[in-house]
Order: C-alpha cells, then sequence, then structure tokens
C-alpha cells in the first residue's frame, strides 16, 4: 500500500511540506486495542473507588478511544483524497492529449478540404481556349 505522502508528493498542485504519514492499519487498530485495555485494566483497579470516579475514567477512556478512530477515519478521507486528486489528475492529462490530437486531425482535414476544394473549382471551369486543331475544322 502507498503511503499517503507518496501519494501527494506525486500530485503537480500540492505543496512541498511534510504531511503526516499514517501509522497504517495494523499500528491503528493496535493503538485503539492497547487503550481499550488499558481503560479496562484501569476502571477494573479503581472499581472501589466509587461510581462517580469509575463513570468519569470510563467516559476519558472513551473519549481517548474516539479521538484514535477520528485520526485513523481522518488518514483514510486523506488517502482516499489523495488517489482521487491523482485519478482526476491523470483523466485531466488524457483529455488535454485527445484535445491536441482533435486538434491536429482538424487541421489535417482542413488543408485535405481545401485542396480537394482547389481541385473540384479547377475541374469545374469551363475550357476558355480551343485547341489548335479544332480551330480548323
Amino acid at each position: 500500500m502507498t503511503s499517503t505522502s507518496a501519494l501527494w508528493t506525486r500530485h503537480p498542485g500540492v505543496r512541498a511540506g511534510r504531511r503526516p504519514g499514517p501509522a497504517g492499519p495494523v499500528g491503528n487498530r493496535l493503538l485503539v486495542g492497547a487503550l481499550t485495555l488499558g481503560g479496562v485494566v484501569v476502571l477494573v483497579g479503581f472499581r472501589h473507588a466509587g461510581g462517580v470516579m469509575v463513570a468519569a475514567l470510563g467516559l476519558s477512556v472513551l473519549a481517548v478511544i474516539e479521538s484514535a478512530v477520528v485520526l485513523m477515519s481522518l488518514r483514510r478521507a486523506d488517502r482516499i483524497a489523495a488517489e482521487v486528486a491523482l485519478h482526476q489528475l491523470g483523466a485531466e492529462r488524457r483529455a488535454a492529449a485527445l484535445a491536441r490530437d482533435l486538434r491536429d486531425e482538424l487541421g489535417r482535414l482542413h488543408q485535405e478540404l481545401a485542396r480537394v476544394a482547389a481541385q473540384t473549382a479547377i475541374a469545374a471551369q469551363p475550357a476558355s481556349h480551343q485547341r489548335p486543331h479544332d480551330a480548323i475544322r
């Protein structure tokens, strides 16, 4: 899998600079798993501390896990946006090349049409002079 930074560096419309690279799918899942496990361990350790503290601690763990999930979603959205931008850039380049080819072909057709029209005009003119042997008869 190509990293997001590598995808964006291939696009000429993106300024050079440091873009955070993704941690990878295993790293993201491992982070969420570690945060969940750590939250469970902390909650089990503080189960005798009181209901309000356990609830606050549980909500804090959920907030941290949600932050990790949001970061994973942002990285994925960034990768998808980079792929779409590169695809669109390629399509625009192909369309520009096709337009150039069509313009060149139209120029050749115009020249050929002018040549055929000139030949037709010459062939359609009546003969303005007689041949010498026809005048004698």
